[in-house]
């Protein structure tokens, strides 16, 4: 349910970039953050831990988290490999 609104609530809280979930097949998604203004690790931090309480609030445990890529080291945008029970 979160994951679903998760864009939405992106545009409500940031006048820059974009994020797209793209789910994939059993309790998996990546989550790409696309075009944000001004990147900064903290910043993807903050994505983590709130993707990871939010799923958990959800009902999800054992949840799992990593950066892929970050634009702050290099990438095109931030992506998460993002897995729950």
């Amino acid at each position: 349910w979160v994951l679903d609104r998760a864009p939405r609530l992106w545009a409500l809280h940031y006048d820059s970039g974009r994020l797209v979930i793209a789910r994939r097949p059993g309790n998996e998604a990546h989550l790409h953050v696309a075009g944000f203004s001004t990147p900064h690790p903290a910043h993807c931090l903050s994505i983590m831990g709130w993707v990871e309480r939010s799923v958990e609030l959800s009902g999800g445990t054992d949840v799992a988290i990593l950066e892929d890529t970050c634009r702050t080291k290099g990438g095109d945008e931030c992506v998460f490999s993002l897995s729950w029970q």
